[in-house]
């Protein structure tokens, strides 16, 4: 006895439909842990919030508003970075009309500002 050609067979629509089926119920699970997670987290929240306590959840920092900080942090050079009388006083001066405004300077460090900011973009 010899086998000249071996026929393809077709699954049975039942072990398909129930293929199908497991898929769905992962998903739902999947989507019902979720659910869960986040609905445990409001109720920590709620709970702490009642009782005055701290809760701290996870948070995901991006990398751009990590170099922004860092950007920050070293242009401050650990200096004060806001003087409320020096503001006053410029916006004062700049208002009556004493105050010098080198255009070139400022045109300048406006390019700066911008070539600095679309670094950070970039990572």
């Amino acid at each position: 006895m010899t086998i000249d050609k071996i026929q393809p067979t077709t699954l049975p629509s039942v072990v398909e439909t129930k293929v199908t089926k497991t898929a769905e119920e992962a998903d739902k699970a999947r989507a019902l842990t979720t659910q869960r997670t986040l609905d445990n987290n409001q109720q920590a929240a709620a709970r702490a919030a009642a009782a005055n306590e701290v809760v701290t959840l996870p948070v995901k920092v991006s990398t751009t508003a990590q170099q922004m900080l860092q950007a920050s942090r070293l242009a401050s050079d650990g200096k004060e970075s806001f003087d409320a009388k020096k503001v006053e006083r410029l916006r004062r001066e700049i208002m009556e009309g004493r105050f010098p405004i080198d255009e070139e300077r400022l045109a300048r460090k406006v390019m700066e500002l911008e070539q600095q900011l679309g670094d950070l973009g970039r990572g």
